[in-house]
């Protein structure tokens, strides 16, 4: 008979350096991206890392390789610290705001649940269809990131090149759209 307090026991404490590692890899890119001024590209940044992670995760059939690859599958927590900075950064607009930060909960809820139901049990230990499915997320991740940054990029150029005549009064909170003078933080 199996002593399961041990497992689990055991269990919680290899999820300790996880969480760590999550917490360092939130922290230290929102600190390079503050000094480098580089939002995206830093968020582009933890995804590759994140996908190299669940890549190695997914391709190593054993051996503590594996416990790197599920430490580095953590840089997404600083990807996802960095999405939530580029919306504070660059939507305007109090109604707008809301809506962004919103739909970004409800999507990172909805990976949190389907997440665990691609992790399928005839597939253990190696859960190839979980680690497809979460490279491909990185992948769009980062798509994302690039595509984003891109388009701000057009939009700042346009508009330092066109300045306003004026500026919208703020505390009618214009959205970003609205508000011509309004610069992209990248």
């Amino acid at each position: 008979m199996m002593n399961f307090d041990y497992l689990a026991a055991q269990s919680i404490l290899l999820k300790i350096p996880g969480g760590v590692f999550a917490a360092i890899l939130a922290i230290i890119p929102t600190i390079i991206a503050e000094r480098i001024q580089q939002n995206n590209y830093t968020g582009a940044s933890m995804c590759i890392i994140s996908f190299v992670g669940v890549l190695i995760l997914a391709v190593i059939k054993e051996g503590a390789v594996k416990l790197l690859g599920y430490y580095l599958s953590w840089a997404m927590s600083g990807a996802g610290a960095l999405l939530a900075a580029t919306i504070g950064a660059n939507v305007s607009g109090y109604t707008k705001k809301i809506f962004y930060n919103s739909c970004m909960v409800a999507a990172t809820t909805l990976g949190s649940f389907i997440g665990p139901l691609i992790m399928l049990e005839r597939e253990a230990p190696r859960y190839i269809t979980g680690g497809i499915v979460y490279c491909v997320g990185n992948g769009v991740a980062i798509i994302c990131f690039l595509l984003d940054r891109a388009i701000m990029v057009r939009k700042n150029k346009l508009r330092l090149a066109n300045p306003p005549d004026h500026r919208p009064d703020l505390s009618d909170a214009p959205t970003d759209v609205e508000d011509k003078g309004f610069i992209y933080k990248l």
